[in-house]
């Protein structure tokens, strides 16, 4: 699982480097702006679809070891409609990026591995904030705020 991680960093940071120069994955930088270690714990983060008039909450515990639980749940009009698929999942992150891939063979997904590449564009001990790169819905930012569960 390490060199799945590996080699995406690697694909991520040649192309950092030849089409933004400036890059701050390419800086020499000795320290990276977010501490990965504010990740640690659990999360939710809740987005309201004004479209379906439906509530989508996350629960996200990210362990030391590198391992992630996702749960998702639905609302709609405050009562619980679905209960999403809950997921297992690796995760990875370097204080600029942080990735998550799935394991097929836990999750019983048909596609084998899906990895999703996020931004970070904030993380301290309550909040985290970061912004799909590679993975469904490009371009999406996603806030967690710790959870006291």
């Amino acid at each position: 699982m390490k060199k799945i991680f590996s080699l995406v960093f690697l694909v991520l940071v040649s192309g950092a480097a030849i089409s933004k120069p400036d890059s701050p994955i390419t800086s020499n930088s000795a320290k990276p702006p977010f501490d990965c270690n504010h990740f640690l714990g659990s999360w939710v983060s809740s987005t309201y679809n004004h479209v379906q008039d439906y509530t989508n909450t996350q629960t996200v515990t990210y362990t030391d070891n590198e391992k992630m639980s996702l749960n998702i749940k639905i609302y709609q009009a405050g009562k619980l409609v679905e209960h999403g698929p809950s997921e297992t999942r690796s995760w990875y992150c370097d204080g600029y990026l942080y990735v998550t891939i799935n394991d097929p063979t836990v999750d019983k997904s048909p596609f084998g591995p899906e990895i999703k590449v996020y931004q970070i564009l904030y993380a301290s001990p309550n909040k985290i904030k970061y912004k799909t790169l590679i993975g469904h819905s490009p371009g999406v930012t996603y806030t967690l705020e710790r959870s006291n569960e």
